[in-house]
């Protein structure tokens, strides 16, 4: 199972998705993440810990460990995920 995570802001050409796998790496979370058509960016973290989901979101909205991301999350939405991750996609 995984948990799906779906940031708003200015997320989309400022390096966000390479921000956010630099942020789970750290915390040692495996996951994907992808731009979506309308604007967002959704992150999808296998795992269903809550605490570890808090702590990323966390992490990622207050730039914990200093990496470049020259954009602005406003909003984050978790809920949980039923599909499937793509293999391609995993960084690990």
């Amino acid at each position: 199972m995984a948990t799906e995570i779906i940031l708003k802001g200015r997320v989309q050409g400022v390096c966000c998705r390479m921000y956010c796998q630099q942020v789970a790496r750290t915390l040692g979370l495996q996951g994907a993440v992808t731009n979506l058509f309308n604007g967002n960016v959704q992150v999808l973290l296998v795992t269903e810990n809550s605490e570890q989901v808090k702590g990323f979101v966390e992490a990622l909205v207050k730039n914990r460990f200093g990496f470049s991301f020259f954009g602005r999350i406003s909003d984050a939405a978790v809920c949980s995920y039923q599909g499937v991750i793509n293999g391609d996609y995993v960084w690990q």
